[in-house]
């Protein structure tokens, strides 16, 4: 409710001697139906009455919310907080929401069906969604490939699904990832893969091993780990293959968690890393600079991401481009640590750095 005295636009429209709809339109950012002079009178008129629009009656009269949506999953994901993904690109769409004056409600679903998608995220009260990461053969995603409201994901699907998305590039990571380690000298490189429900986890798990055939190296089944992208599964899936024949040199971790757990797996072991077992992880997030040895992985641009998203979902609701099929991807940048080394018995080959980002 506007505050008693407070100036009205009909005040204005009187104080610059122009009309109600004139003035709507000015302060609504459609000054080009109108002259400059008027444009101008307008605008001085509003800010000499020190005139706020009403938004509330201005959502109202559009059938907005200025809200949007962002979903996850929790029931496979955990608590919200506890996932870096979620939190660093919520940050991205919260920055950009609050530039824009739009709110942001976070709607956390604990149930894989119809109905609660139907609940929790279309009933009205948001005007455009961000779906984080969402398991691709759920009800969310089934919902999504349907909704009225502009939908934007971001993380991974599969081929076939046509949601708007932002993503990474994992799979030219990936390769990138293994081709050098190769470089290094490595040839028994294991992996500790994400879940077959992300589909994320069976892109990079398809490019190592498209990576390994390259270099003319087997992906033997024994140097492979089926994980959850979970710290415990680090740990899990590092106790286990160090008792496969041949032991790995190296080891891909489905993201930097898994990978921390692999690292403290190691440690209790008593196997040295890098001098004789190399972790990489995905997604750079700053437990990678924290733990020790400082950890190799592959940079994510989270925040960037989340920004992009938002930025799609407010034009495609104030009436702009509609959103597009085609996926906006990011690239993954190699970042080089401490985490990695050849393997025992060889020095790096010439050229190869040990620290450093490469895309």
């Amino acid at each position: 409710m506007r505050p008693q005295g407070s100036p009205t636009i009909r005040d204005v429209a009187k104080h610059a001697g122009v009309s109600v709809a004139t003035v709507s339109h000015v302060l609504q950012g459609k000054s080009s139906l109108h002259a400059a002079a008027t444009v101008e009178r307008v605008r001085r008129s509003a800010e000499e009455l020190s005139y706020r629009p009403n938004r509330t009656a201005q959502n109202l009269a559009r059938r907005q919310t200025r809200t949007l949506g962002v979903v996850v999953e929790t029931m496979t994901t955990g608590r919200f907080t506890a996932n870096a993904f979620c939190v660093e690109v919520l940050d991205g769409i919260l920055d950009f929401a609050g530039e824009a004056d739009y709110q942001v409600k976070i709607v956390s679903l604990k149930c894989n069906d119809s109905q609660t998608v139907a609940q929790c995220v279309d009933n009205g009260s948001m005007d455009a969604a961000a779906l984080i990461a969402p398991n691709s053969d759920g009800a969310l995603v089934a919902w999504a490939q349907t909704a009225a409201l502009p939908i934007v994901l971001v993380g991974s699907l599969p081929d076939g699904i046509d949601i708007p998305r932002v993503d990474v590039d994992d799979e030219a990571a990936i390769l990138n990832a293994v081709r050098w380690l190769t470089e290094l000298g490595h040839r028994h490189i294991g992996i500790i893969t994400g879940p077959p429900t992300q589909w994320s986890a069976v892109r990079r798990e398809n490019a190592y091993a498209r990576a390994l055939a390259s270099a003319g190296l087997e992906a033997i089944a024994s140097l492979r780990y089926a994980g959850d992208y979970t710290y415990a599964s680090g740990q899990a899936g590092a106790a286990e293959l160090m008792t496969a024949d041949p032991r790995p040199t190296a080891i891909i971790c489905g993201n930097d968690g898994v990978a921390v757990g692999a690292l403290e797996a190691l440690h209790r072991l008593h196997i040295r890393v890098p001098d004789e077992v190399s972790i990489l992880g995905f997604d750079d997030h700053d437990v990678a600079r924290w733990c020790r040895p400082q950890l190799t992985t592959i940079r994510q641009p989270f925040h960037e991401m989340g920004v992009k998203a938002a930025e799609l979902l407010i034009t495609a609701i104030e009436g702009g481009p509609v959103l597009r099929k085609e996926p906006i991807i990011f690239p993954g940048v190699l970042v080089r640590r401490r985490s990695t080394a050849p393997p025992p018995g060889l020095s790096a080959p010439r050229g190869a750095r040990r620290g450093g980002s490469v895309p």
